[in-house]
Formats: C-alpha cells, structure tokens, sequence
C-alpha cells in the first residue's frame, strides 16, 4: 500500500515536472515578397482609338477611264490629220493645174499615145479637132452601151462598143480600145455571162478616159 501511495505522488510529480507534450511548431510559409507594381504595370493596356476611316478613305481608288478619251482624242486627231493632208493635196493639185500645159505632152504623161494618132491623123490640128467630135459623143454613146447590156441585146451592143474601139484608137486611148475590142468579140458571140462580168473594167476604164478627154479638151482653142 506504501508502494502504490509512492507511485501515485511520483507520477504526479512527475506531471509537474514535465511539459506537456505539444506538436512542432511549423515554419508558416510565408507568401513570396513581390515588388509593387509599377503604374504602367497595375493600369490596363487599351488599343489606340482610330477614327473611322472616311468614305474616300474605304473606297478602293480606281483609276480614271482614260483608254476611251484617248482613243477619242487619237480619232479626232486622225481626222484632223487626213483632212488637213486631203486639203493640202488640194492646194497642191490646184497650183499643179494652174501650172499645167494643156498640149500633147500633158496627154502622154496620162498614158495617151499621141503618136499612134498622129500617124492616123496627120498633124495637131486635125487630131484635136477629132478629139472635140470624140467629146461631143462619148458620153452619149457609153449610155447606150449601157442600155443594150441591160436590155441583153448583144448585137446593138456589139456596135456600139466597136464604134467606141475605133474613136479611141483614132486618139491613142489605147486601154480602152483594147478594152471595148473584147467587149465587141464577145457580144458578137451572144456570151451575156462574159459581158456582165467583165463590164465594170469597161466602165472604169471609160471614166478615167473621159477625165483626161474632158480636161485636155476644155484648153483647146
């Protein structure tokens, strides 16, 4: 029984002595120091406020539609240009008519052989008076040439067209007596189909004929 008074007073002072037993103390983390952050930093970072782009801005250039102004200006340009140079020619071929001898000369220089006439005919006078009959009755008997061919009627054709091939030999328009020679074989073949195909040579060969009949005959005396 002492023993177990001993042992109790033991323990209890032994309770004094010893502190009671508490858990280890931990370090508290502790949060990392961060630096304050700098005004730039802390305020929010906006975009640049851009105007609104204007409509001269926003709609795409486009470039002037210059390709038909200048094809305008080069038409007007061409125009000009061929009027000018036709008036030139004008003036050109006025001063040359104003400066033309009107004599045997003028007509060799056009293609005339003069002298084939002047073997049939003699001499100057005797030619040119041929020449003004010629004149008087070209025109008159190329329309009748030109009805018979219309009316299909070949043999009047054929006169016609033979009575043309001598006056012009007489006078050396040697083109065209060649000319109207085919035309008179033909016709006296009754070849229509020829004839018909082969008359606009005949016509243009005329006309040229009678441009330079009519501006020599105009300075006979």
């Amino acid at each position: 029984k002492e023993t177990e008074i001993f042992s109790k007073s033991f323990r209890d002072e032994y309770k004094k002595e010893t502190p009671p037993t508490t858990e280890p103390v931990t370090e508290v983390e502790t949060a990392p120091k961060t630096e304050p952050k700098t005004e730039a930093e802390t305020t929010p970072k906006t975009e640049p406020v851009t105007e609104p782009k204007t409509e001269a801005e926003t709609t795409p250039e486009t470039e002037p539609a210059t390709e038909p102004i200048k094809e305008e200006k080069e038409a007007k340009e061409d125009s000009t240009t061929e009027v000018e140079k036709n008036k030139v020619e004008e003036e050109k071929r006025d001063m040359n008519e104003e400066n033309v001898v009107y004599d045997e000369n003028y007509l060799k220089s056009h293609g005339v052989d003069v002298d084939h006439g002047l073997e049939l005919l003699g001499d100057m006078e005797m030619y040119n008076m041929t020449f003004q009959d010629f004149l008087a009755e070209v025109e008159d008997k190329f329309n009748r040439i030109k009805a018979y061919r219309e009316a299909k009627d070949m043999p009047n054709y054929a006169v016609e067209v033979h009575s043309l091939k001598s006056d012009c030999k007489y006078l050396g328009f040697m083109t065209l007596a060649d000319i109207a020679y085919q035309h008179e074989l033909k016709s006296k073949e009754a070849d229509q189909a020829w004839v018909d195909e082969n008359f606009a040579a005949l016509e243009t060969e005329y006309n040229k004929t009678l441009q330079i009949a009519k501006a020599y005959g105009a300075h006979l005396a």
